[in-house]
C-alpha cells in the first residue's frame, strides 16, 4: 500500500514539476515577448515625438513626408516602429495616410479652417509662416508715418517721447482672409553715422523689418519678447480684420532688442484666432520636480 501510494505520489509531483517547468516556461517567454513589445513602443513614441517637431517645425514644406523606409533609415529603426509611430500621428489627426500616395500633413492640425501653424518658444517671420503653412500669402501697407510714439512704446524703445519714430501698419492675409496685422514702431535715431533726416528718405517700408533696420541703422537683430494677451476687437481693427467688434482676439506687443541687448524696435501684432494658432513646445529636464 505505501509503495503504491508512494509511486502515485511520485508521479503527480512529477506532471506537477513538468506544468510547473511549462507554465514557467510559458512566462519567461511571454515576460521576453512583453520586454520586446515596451522597448518597441518606446521606440515608436520617440519616433512620433521626432516626426511632430520637425513637422512643426515646417521640416517638409510641400505638405508630404518621406517614404517608411527613408524614415526608418534617418531614425535608425525599424519600419514596424515608423508606421506605428506615424499611425498614432494619424490617429492625433497630425498626418493623413492615403494608400498609394504616401503620409500628408493635415492642413486642420493647427486648428481652425486654415490652422497656419506658428511655435511661440521659436523664431518666425510672418509671411513664412504663413506660405510655409500651404496658404497664398499677400501684404498690404495700410499706413507709413513719422511722428511721436506713445509713451509706454518710448519706455519700452528705451527713448524719450520727443523721439521721432517711423511707424509701418501692414495687413498680412492667408487665402485673401485677413489674418494679421502688425504696427512696427522704429526710432530713427539708431544709427551711429546718419542724421534722422537722412534716414527718411531711405525707408521702404514693403520690406521687412528686420532688413529695413540692418540697411539703415547697420543693427543685427538678437531677438524678440514678446508679451501676450487676449483682447477685444476695437472699432480701429475691425476696419482691417473683418471681425466683428467685441470678438477676441490675440495680441501680442513684441520688442526686438540687438546682440548686446539694445531696444530696436517695437512691434504690435493682432492675430485672428482660428486663422492663425499659436503652440508652445515645453522641454521636461530629468531630475526635476514639477509642481502637480
Amino acid at each position: 500500500m505505501e509503495s503504491q501510494y508512494n509511486s502515485r505520489y511520485s508521479t503527480a509531483a512529477a506532471r506537477y514539476a513538468d506544468i510547473t517547468a511549462d507554465r514557467l516556461g510559458q512566462g519567461q517567454f511571454f515576460l521576453e515577448r512583453s520586454r520586446e513589445l515596451a522597448k518597441r513602443i518606446s521606440r515608436a513614441k520617440e519616433v512620433e515625438l521626432k516626426l511632430l517637431d520637425l513637422i512643426e517645425k515646417g521640416e517638409w514644406n510641400d505638405g508630404r513626408l518621406p517614404s517608411e523606409t527613408d524614415l526608418a533609415g534617418q531614425f535608425q529603426v525599424s519600419r514596424v516602429t515608423v508606421r506605428e509611430a506615424l499611425s498614432s500621428l494619424a490617429g492625433m489627426g497630425v498626418v493623413q495616410r492615403k494608400h498609394g500616395l504616401g503620409t500628408f500633413i493635415s492642413k486642420d492640425w493647427f486648428g481652425g479652417s486654415a490652422g497656419i501653424q506658428a511655435r511661440l518658444d521659436e523664431p518666425f517671420e510672418l509671411g513664412t509662416m504663413i506660405t510655409q503653412s500651404g496658404f497664398d500669402m499677400t501684404i498690404s501697407v495700410v499706413s507709413f508715418n513719422y511722428g511721436k510714439t506713445t509713451e509706454r512704446n518710448a519706455r519700452l524703445l528705451n527713448i524719450s517721447a520727443d523721439d521721432e519714430t517711423f511707424t509701418v501698419h501692414k495687413i498680412f492675409m492667408a487665402d485673401g482672409m485677413p489674418a494679421i496685422s502688425v504696427q512696427n514702431i522704429v526710432p530713427l535715431n539708431l544709427s551711429l553715422d546718419k542724421a534722422p533726416l537722412e534716414v527718411r528718405g531711405m525707408i521702404n517700408p514693403e520690406e521687412q523689418i528686420y532688413l529695413q533696420v540692418e540697411k539703415l541703422f547697420g543693427r543685427t537683430t538678437g531677438y524678440l519678447i514678446s508679451d501676450i494677451k487676449p483682447m477685444l476687437v476695437t472699432e480701429e481693427l475691425t476696419k482691417y480684420l473683418d471681425r466683428p467688434v467685441g470678438s477676441p482676439i490675440l495680441h501680442l506687443e513684441e520688442v526686438a532688442y540687438s546682440t548686446d541687448g539694445e531696444p530696436l524696435w517695437v512691434a504690435l501684432e493682432h492675430h485672428v484666432p482660428g486663422i492663425i494658432n499659436f503652440r508652445l513646445k515645453r522641454t521636461l529636464f530629468k531630475n526635476t520636480n514639477y509642481p502637480g
